[in-house]
Formats: C-alpha cells, structure tokens, sequence
C-alpha cells in the first residue's frame, strides 16, 4: 500500500517537474519570439525614423530656399530667381512624396490633409508671385508674401513636418514600452520557472535582456542625434543651430560679448553636381562638413541649413577684426581642393555675415541680414566675404521709396529731358543729340536714371515715362536747325506696347515734329522677347522716316543677326569696349571689326562713353564716325544746350559746349 502510494506521489512529483519545464520552456519560446519579432519591427522603426527626420529637414530646407528665391525676385525685380526656385519644387515634392511612403496610414493621412494640402497652396501662391514679377507688379507680389496665408500655410507646412516626425518618435516610444513592459513580465514568469529550470539558464535570460536592453538606449540615442544633427555631414541641422543661436543670443546679452552669424554658401556647387553626379557632390559636402567641424574653435557651433549652404555662430571681442578674421579662416577652411578617386575639384564660397548686437538680436532677424550680406557677396563674385550694413537694407527703401514717388514724379512733370551731343569725330561737329530722362525731385535733388529708370521698367511705368520725355524733347529742339537729329532709348517694354507706333506718330503729329529727325534706340533685350512684334514696329515708323539705330552692339550674341534681318540706320558700340580697349587688345580688336563691319553695311558707327581726347584719338585712328561721351559734354539741361543754338547761328562745336 505505503509502495503503492510513493509510486504514485514519484509519478505526481515527475509530471509537475514536466509540466513546470514544458511551461518554463514555452515562456522561454514566447519570450524569445517576442524579442525576436521586436527586434525586427524595430529595426524597421529606427530606419524609418532616421530616414524620416532626414527627408524632415530636407523639406524645410527647400521649403526655405524656394521662399527664399520668391523673396529675392521681388526684392531685386529679376525673374532669374526662377531657376532656383524650380530646381527646389521637384526635390521637395520627392522629399514628401518618400515621407508619405513610410508613414502607418493613420499619421499619413494627417499628413495629407494639412502638409500636402498646405505645400500645394504655397506652390500655386509662389508661382503667381513670379508671374507679378515677370509682369513687373513687384507691390503686388510683395504683398501676397507679406498676406496671413502665406504664412499660414508656411507654419503648416513646417509645423506638419515636424509633428510628423514626433508622431512617428511617439509611436516608437510607446511600442517600445509595451515590448519592454511584456519583456519584463515574461522576465518574471521566467524567473519562478528557472529555479525548476537551473540558475545557469537564469543568467542567460538575464543577459540576452540586458543586451537588448543596451540595443534600446543605443536606438534612443541614435534617434536623438538623428533629430540634433546633419545626416550627411554630422553637423548640428537648421533645428539644432537655431537652438544653439538662441542661447549665443541670450549670453551676449548678459556677457556683452560679440556674436557673428556667418551663413556659408559654395560657389556653384550646382556644376559639381551636374559634371560630375550627386555622389561626388555628397562627398564634397562631407568634406566640407569635415573641415569645419575640425576648424572650429571652442564656443562655435557650425551647422548645414541644407543643400551647399552652412554656417556658423561664434563668439568674439570688442574688436570687429576678430569676426574678419573668424571668417576669413572659415574661407580658407572650404577654399581648398577636394581631393577625390579622380582629378581634385577646386571649391570656393561666399560669406554672408551678422553681428549682434550690432545688427540684430533676435536670431531670425540676424539671419535675415546675414542672408542679405550673402546676396551682396554672390553679386561681388566667387569667393566673396561681405559684412552686413544698413546701406544693404537703404538700397531696398531707396527703392520702395522712389517707387511711392515714380509716378507723381511723372504727371507733375519733375522728370524732365536731358541732352548730350553726338559728335563727328572727323569735324568735331555737332550731329545730334541723345535725350536721357533726369529727375528733378524737390527735396533730394537731381536723381540719376540708374535709379529711377529700372523701378520704372519694374512697375510698367516705363511707356508712360518714355512718352512724356519725347513729347518734352520734340517741344524743346522742334525749332533747332533740321540737320540735327535726336534720339531716344526705348526699352523692351515700351517697344512692344501694341500702340507703340500709333503713339508716336500722334505725337509726331500733335507737336510737328519731322519724323527724319526721330532716331529710336533700341537693344538686344528688346528684339529677343518677340522678334516679329519688334519687325512690324520697327517696319511701320520706317515707313514714316522714322531712324532706328541698334544700341550695346557687341554685347550680346545676336547682334548680327539682327542686323541682317531688321534695317538698322546706325550701330552704337557697347561702352564696355571703350573703357577697356587701352588695356586689352581683344577689346580694339572687337571695336575695329564692328566699324568694319559697319562701313561695309554702308552703317555709320558711334563710339559711347567717350571719356578723354586719348580715347577720341584712338576712335578717330579706327575710322569711327561719331562719339558721344564726358569728353565732349555732359547731359544737360534744354537751358544750357539752347544757348549756343540761338535761331540764325550755326550749330556750336563741341568744345563750345563742354566750355558752357
């Protein structure tokens, strides 16, 4: 009996000891099942973070420099803007459309319905800006960047990317913490069965969750400085450096200290890409990630905003030296070659800098003004520095300024004609007179056409203005003798108004003045917008005696062919030669073929900017016809041009006039 029931009690005792090890040893499955199938969606998670937060700052970058392009084409009234502008609308457009692609469809649709909808409205917004430029209604497209819902769907744009990137950290996070927390319940469960099990498989549980527990912290710290630096250059990102520029901000306040922002640009890095593929340009970039993350000193923190753009913030003394200095080392850090598998690739760039507080010190605004320092040393040429000043920022009210006054200007009459003598190099008489546009402006005095005439171009009030000169000019020199001529320069604009010709034949008419006397110059840029509205205008005035003569010859590339396709009267050499046909050989050479040319066209030919009688010399030798420049007058007023041209004389030599 007492056997009996020990045998029964062993075989009771043997099946719990397997039930306990067929139970230890299905936790210990599901356990590694569970890591295991963690593991694998959270390598997906982690790849799809770091390429997330890269495509995250790319969007922000080229929603950056496309606006930055708008903005551009209206402060500086050019349409070339353009080009930047389109190569940022594409890679943008991928940059979402990748995002969209690993987003869980929840978060994705988020994503749709806000930062696609609201990248959308920015591109149809920012392609009528450009259209208002093109049409030279700068005001207009001012004012629909400067409109609540620009901006708005600006701040969605950013504020969608950026909560897509934190959604999909949050998502993490919280699988994550529902993985560790069944790891450890498991863990548990595992622990009561291992003391059937043995202590050596214990410690082995403990060390396979303590190794994937270390994977976890290298993940968040991985995730960390995905979303803290550059994943091409490992440099602080926009985010980071506008992080780290507030705090230089708040300490210069305290410490009154210096600060320079310095937003580095690589002179056409764009080539490089193009000659040579984008992998070699990311290798550029890295290079020169590398060397400004190795040149910089303590207390500078250098960042890539984006693309081939860099910069960097640091901290110097009273003296503003220090911050030259500091920027020309950073020059000298990027201007090197970079040597690849092939032949090295030379590198320069341009530095556009700030300083605080001096010029600002909010760290957008130092921004903005180091943006505009950028701009000022691009114009200047490769390898540039410029510092910020408020000159760069008068220009843009000196402009907004005299676009106010333009028009008043006009219709008041405060704009009034000038005139400077065409003279025959042979005789040194006078043959004509071109009239140029001068305004009289009743507090700031005489201001030049280089100022107003562009903004006039700009806003579409160029026709206008060019109508009321002429009216003015034919008034002035109709009772002149008849042998003199005048001309006057007529834009691109003015050109192809469709009532160009009627109008000025009406004022040939209304004013009686002898079309024979009426020269009208014109350029290149006003024949390549539209050759054949140009030819029936050109064809009609003709008709009429009106003169065409085709002005800057030489500085373009059509040149000839116009000349061989329109009836040009008379061909004006491009100053640009004069200037420099002392120093450079290619220069008289140029000017020597195109009086030869002109003579055998049977085309009089007229050398402008004529500055000393060295350069009258020299145009004389080469069989110029006629000279216009400082040295024989300068523009001036109907007063001072009538007084030697009193009915009955004859007409004053040119020496005549420069003496009056």
């Amino acid at each position: 009996m007492g056997s009996a029931f020990a045998t029964a009690a062993t075989k009771t005792a043997r099946r719990a000891v397997l039930a306990a090890l067929l139970g230890a040893s299905a936790i210990v499955a599901v356990f590694i099942a569970e890591r295991l199938s963690f593991e694998s969606r959270y390598g997906t998670t982690v790849e799809n973070l770091r390429l997330a937060t890269s495509l995250g700052g790319d969007i922000v970058f080229l929603d950056e420099k496309r606006s930055k392009a708008t903005r551009l084409a209206i402060v500086t009234r050019e349409v070339r803007w353009k080009a930047e502008y389109l190569e940022a609308e594409p890679r943008l457009r991928a940059a979402m459309s990748a995002v969209r692609e690993i987003a869980p469809p929840d978060i994705q649709k988020i994503f749709d319905d806000e930062t696609v909808f609201a990248n959308k409205r920015l591109s149809e917004i920012q392609d009528r800006v450009f259209e208002l430029v093109d049409a030279g209604d700068t005001e207009k497209a001012e004012a629909i960047i400067a409109s609540g819902v620009y901006q708005q769907n600006k701040a969605i744009l950013r504020r969608g990317t950026e909560k897509f990137i934190e959604n999909l950290r949050t998502r993490f996070e919280d699988e994550r913490a529902g993985i560790a927390s069944r790891s450890k319940l498991l863990l548990g469960l595992v622990g009561l069965s291992s003391l059937a099990i043995g202590f050596g498989f214990w410690r082995h549980l403990r060390r396979a969750l303590a190794r994937s527990e270390a994977a976890f912290m290298d993940a968040e710290a991985e995730i960390r400085s995905l979303a803290l630096n550059d994943t091409l250059t490992g440099l602080a990102n926009r985010k980071h450096f506008n992080t780290e520029l507030a705090r230089a901000t708040s300490r210069v306040s305290r410490s009154g200290l210096n600060l320079a922002v310095m937003i580095i640009d690589l002179d056409r890095f764009k080539t490089i890409n193009e000659l040579h593929g984008l992998p070699v340009g990311d290798r550029v970039l890295r290079e020169i990630g590398a060397r400004l993350s190795a040149g910089s000193r303590a207390g500078e923190v250098a960042a890539r905003l984006g693309a081939d753009e860099f910069a960097v913030v640091c901290e110097f003394g009273e003296e503003m030296r220090e911050a030259q200095q500091a920027a020309e080392r950073l020059m000298k850090l990027v201007a090197q070659p970079v040597y690849l598998d092939g032949p090295s690739l030379d590198v320069s760039a341009s530095i556009g800098m700030a300083i605080c507080p001096r010029d600002a010190t909010s760290p957008d605004e130092l921004l903005r003004k180091a943006d505009i320092a950028l701009v000022r040393a691009k114009e200047a040429g490769r390898g540039q520095i410029r510092t910020f000043n408020e000159a760069m920022d008068d220009v843009l009210q000196e402009r907004s300024r005299v676009e106010e006054e333009l028009g008043l200007a006009i219709i008041s009459g405060e704009i009034v004609p000038y005139y400077q003598p065409l003279v025959d190099m042979a005789t040194e008489s006078t043959r004509g007179f071109e009239v140029l546009a001068r305004w009289k402006h009743p507090t700031r005095g005489l201001i030049a056409p280089a100022v107003f005439i562009p903004v006039a171009e700009e806003t579409g009030l160029v026709t206008d203005l060019t109508f009321m000169i002429m009216r003015r000019a034919f008034l002035d020199v109709r009772d002149w003798p008849a042998t003199l001529t005048i001309a006057v320069n007529v834009s691109a604009q003015t050109l192809l108004d469709p009532w160009f010709a009627e109008r000025v034949l009406g004022l040939l008419a209304e004013t009686r003045f002898p079309a024979a006397r009426l020269e009208i110059e014109i350029t290149e840029n006003a024949l390549v917008y539209d050759m054949q509205a140009a030819r029936r205008v050109i064809t009609s005035l003709k008709n009429q005696g009106v003169k065409f003569s085709l002005d800057d010859f030489g500085a373009g590339y059509s040149s000839l062919g116009y000349l061989s396709e329109l009836s040009f009267d008379k061909i004006k050499i491009d100053q640009s030669f004069i200037r420099s046909m002392h120093e450079s050989p290619s220069s008289a050479k140029i000017i020597t073929a195109i009086i030869g040319l002109g003579r055998s066209l049977g085309l009089p030919t007229v050398a402008e900017g004529v500055e000393t009688e060295r350069d009258a010399d020299a145009l004389r030798a080469l069989g110029c016809d006629m000279g216009q420049g400082y040295h024989f007058a300068r523009p001036q007023p109907i007063d001072t041009i009538a007084s030697t041209f009193l009915p009955q004389r004859r007409p004053a030599t040119p020496k005549a006039i420069k003496a009056a």
